[in-house]
């Protein structure tokens, strides 16, 4: 499992620093490679550089009074770039790079986001593994096959036709 993510390109992973203009004041904002790109990317949509995008999430931050003094601006760039990708990904927006994000009805996607957030993963139709070992078969009678060992299944959550709940589907058989 770990291999997936242990051997990713560890440019991604680096850290650069870029100095970017908040309301005048010359500040340095500190970043994976990984989370530039994202913001590269949410600015082009919209037509705009990096450091024009960061400063406009900040001015709208501040004046929203979401942005206070002990408020971790760097960190609320890294969640950004993390619901931009999950918003992408649940379709609540275009992946489609030539549709600015500034085009978008924000309370429509944001209402959406809220609805996400309160279904279970059944609800949501997202697929989910899980694990489970199954009991061994009872004991053969004379003269048959030994029973099988005990086996672990991978699961899926499906969501039913109705798209309410979920059935357990056995998608493999993982070990024998």
């Amino acid at each position: 499992m770990c291999q997936i993510f242990t051997h990713a390109d560890p440019d991604l992973y680096a850290c650069r620093a870029r100095s970017i203009r908040l309301r005048g004041v010359a500040t340095s904002i500190r970043l994976e490679n990984i989370f530039w790109q994202v913001l590269d990317e949410i600015g082009r949509r919209d037509g705009l550089s990096v450091p024009q995008l960061v400063t406009r999430l900040h001015d709208e931050l501040t004046t929203a009074g979401k942005l206070q003094d002990r408020a971790n601006f760097t960190s609320f760039l890294r969640v950004s770039c993390t619901r931009y990708l999950e918003l992408e990904v649940s379709e609540l927006i275009p992946a489609d790079p030539s549709v600015p994000i500034g085009s978008l009805d924000a309370r429509s996607v944001l209402a959406g986001e809220q609805r996400k957030s309160r279904l279970t993963f059944e609800d949501a139709g997202r697929p989910q593994i899980g694990w489970r070992r199954e009991e061994p078969p009872p004991a053969p009678a004379a003269g048959q096959d030994a029973p099988r060992q005990p086996s672990v299944s991978r699961l899926r959550a499906a969501p039913s036709s109705a798209g309410k709940g979920a059935s357990m589907t056995k998608v493999g058989i993982a070990a024998r």
